[in-house]
Parts: C-alpha cells; sequence; structure tokens
C-alpha cells in the first residue's frame, strides 16, 4: 500500500537510505576494477579509420573496374563531350622564317585574308561545354616523332569559380603594388604589357630566375607568390593531368626539363617555392587584356604546350587561329592549349569588362637544352 503526497512513493519493503560517508572514507566504487573496453571491430576487419589500400586490393579494383566495363563507358562520356576538328591543312608558314613579326602579318595576311575578319571564321566548338581537339596530321607525326599529337587542346571546367575569384584578388594586390617591368612591352603581337614570372634560357646557356620574378620590393615579391602559389596549387596539378593524358611523350620531356633546372636552380628554388611549376611549364606571363595582332611565340619551345586561362568577366577575346580556319571562345573555367611556337594567332578585342589572362609556357632554349649534361662548377 502506498500513500500518495507531494513526495515520492514509499512502501515497507524499501531498503534503507546509505549511510553518508565521512571524509576521508574510501568509497564502495574505489574496490571496482575498471577496465577499458575493446574498441569495435570495423565491419570490414579494418581499424576504423582508413589508411592505404594494399597493392592487392588496388590491382582486385582495377580487374573489376576493367572487367565491368568501366574504361569503355568513361570513353563513351568523353567521345560525348568533345568535339574532334581536323585542320584542313598543317600550319607549316611560319617555320623556319627568321624572328620577324612583320614577316608574319605579311605571311598571314597574304595566304588567309579571312583573318582580318575574324567573325567570319567559325567558332569552333559552337559552345562552351565541349573539349576542343585538333589533332596533328598523320603525315607530320610520321616524319617527326617528337611532335605532339594535338595542336591545340581545350578542356573545360577546369578552373573553378571559387581558384578564379582568388586569382583575381591576388592579381588586384599586385597590381596595388606596382611591380616593376624590366621587359620592353612587344610591339608585335600586344598594346599591353605582361609581367614574365618564373625561370627561364631566353639570353643564356642555364636557367636562371627572370628578373621580373627577383629584382622587386619585398611587398612586390610577397603579393607575386601569393599569386603564383594560387598558381601552383590550383593549376599546375590539373596542367600535369592534362599534359600526361594528352602529350604523355612531351611531358616526359618536361620531368627531365624540370630534372636539369633543379639541377641548377634547386637552392633559389626552395627559397622561392612559387616560382616552381613541377615541369607543367616554367614561365608564366600574366596581362589584361589580349594580343590583338596576329604574331607567333618566337621564345616557345616548337614541340612544346602552351597552356592559357584567363579570369575575369569580359565580352570578346576569342582566340584565333588564320592557319585552322577558326576562332575559339575562351572564357572563364577553361584551360586551353597551343602549340604557339607553331599556330600564328591572336586574339579578338575585348569588348567590355576585365580579362586577366595567364600564358604557362617553356622557352625554346630550356626546352632545347633538356638533355645536355649538367655540369656545375663551384
Amino acid at each position: 500500500m502506498s500513500t500518495h503526497g507531494h513526495g515520492p512513493s514509499t512502501s515497507a519493503t524499501s531498503s534503507p537510505p546509505p549511510a553518508k560517508r565521512r571524509r576521508g572514507e574510501p568509497s564502495p566504487q574505489d574496490n571496482i576494477t575498471h577496465t577499458r573496453k575493446p574498441p569495435k571491430s570495423h565491419p570490414r576487419g579494418r581499424p576504423g579509420r582508413r589508411g592505404k589500400r594494399k597493392p592487392e586490393t588496388k590491382a582486385l579494383k582495377l580487374e573489376k573496374y576493367v572487367d565491368s566495363g568501366g574504361p569503355h563507358r568513361a570513353s563513351m562520356v568523353i567521345d560525348n563531350l568533345t568535339k574532334i576538328y581536323h585542320p584542313p591543312h598543317y600550319p607549316d608558314e611560319c617555320i623556319g622564317i627568321q624572328i620577324n613579326g612583320a614577316l608574319v602579318r605579311k605571311i598571314i595576311q597574304a595566304e588567309y585574308p579571312d583573318a582580318s575578319q575574324p567573325e567570319n571564321l567559325p567558332a569552333i566548338p559552337p559552345t562552351p561545354d565541349k573539349i576542343l581537339v585538333v589533332p596533328t596530321p598523320p603525315s607530320v607525326l610520321q616524319a617527326d616523332p617528337q611532335h605532339p599529337p594535338y595542336l591545340m587542346l581545350r578542356c573545360v571546367s577546369v578552373v573553378p569559380p571559387r581558384t578564379q575569384a582568388l586569382l583575381l584578388a591576388a592579381w588586384d594586390r599586385v597590381k596595388s603594388v606596382s611591380p616593376k617591368q624590366y621587359i620592353k612591352r612587344e610591339q608585335s603581337r600586344s598594346a599591353t604589357p605582361a609581367y614574365h614570372w618564373g625561370v627561364w634560357e631566353k639570353t643564356q646557356l642555364t636557367p636562371y630566375i627572370t628578373s621580373e620574378s627577383s629584382k622587386q620590393s619585398v611587398d612586390a615579391i610577397a603579393a607575386i607568390d601569393e599569386l603564383l602559389n594560387l598558381v601552383r596549387q590550383r593549376i599546375v596539378p590539373k596542367a600535369i593531368e592534362m599534359t600526361r593524358y594528352y602529350l604523355p611523350e612531351q611531358w616526359k620531356a618536361q620531368e627531365r626539363a624540370y630534372n636539369r633546372v633543379h639541377a641548377w636552380l634547386g637552392d633559389e628554388l626552395a627559397k622561392r617555392p612559387a616560382l616552381d611549376f613541377k615541369g607543367a611549364f616554367f614561365t608564366i606571363a600574366v596581362k589584361e587584356g589580349g594580343s590583338e595582332i596576329v604574331h607567333i611565340d618566337w621564345s616557345d619551345g616548337r614541340n612544346t604546350m602552351t597552356w592559357v586561362f584567363a579570369v575575369g568577366d569580359w565580352e570578346g577575346g576569342e582566340f584565333v587561329a588564320p592557319q585552322l580556319g577558326i576562332r575559339v571562345p575562351i572564357v572563364p573555367g577553361h584551360l586551353f592549349g597551343v602549340m604557339s611556337r607553331t599556330v600564328a594567332h591572336f586574339t579578338t578585342p575585348i569588348t567590355s569588362g576585365q580579362r586577366v589572362v595567364f600564358t604557362c609556357f617553356t622557352d625554346q632554349n630550356l626546352w632545347a637544352h633538356t638533355d645536355l649534361p649538367t655540369t656545375i662548377i663551384g
């Protein structure tokens, strides 16, 4: 029988409350031996934190992927997203001529009068969401096995919007500290100058860091390195991936060039890691606007691919290749590759907005000296 009130219910059989423990007396809990619970077993026999897969596991997963038709499905997806453009002929008109911008313009104007009205050339591809590949003719590859298999590439959705915004903000900080420019504006290609940062061999027989990278104020170097570190961390891995996939032999040569550069400049690049682009390229030219005058890039390696990307919000600035008979829309997010020492090119005017373009290349001397023995004295 129980009673109801404002307090708790009690019964005749309830045990008496425990006696109060005096200060200093041991607690009954002190005599209990505590043991740590064993870790829960993982459903797959692995610990909770997953480590690297064993080679056998990787091989098994790869075998299953291949057996299930994974590569074929991936190839079909890429094919559906890719526009292959076969040029009417190989652009050899300017190969072997002397370094003369006026001569290039004369040749292109005579052979390709449509270049004066690029709007009459077809936009290839017509939409910005397709990969573009322009293969090298088979006869050229047979005659020159070192020639890249593609004259031009356009990879889409490579530079995400967040990266574009970071690059644009970093470029604004570079402009705010007014770095010095030591390289004269090339009047044969553009009305606006570019900065050249990184490593090349333009005037020497060994690689060296460009003056516009090193001969700057402390504030300018800090701003330049902030910008280049973004490129190094967010663009370089993707450029390497594209080179390995589309241009495997060129990537092997780029790796050899990288090893040679590090043999000469390893200590200096360790102090300025922002100038180390991991062999994807060795120099970056950065500027606002475009290159409105038809030209070829004399300083670039003949059998190299120059990578280009741009950030900002603009109208115009299409890449025009008169010898190939096309103009290529370049929009934010694209990574564009071209054999710029072979294919004559220019960009249509920027009609509105801001366009900051990054041209990433390997200069011809550095490329030509890739396999020279390295002997360092001192």
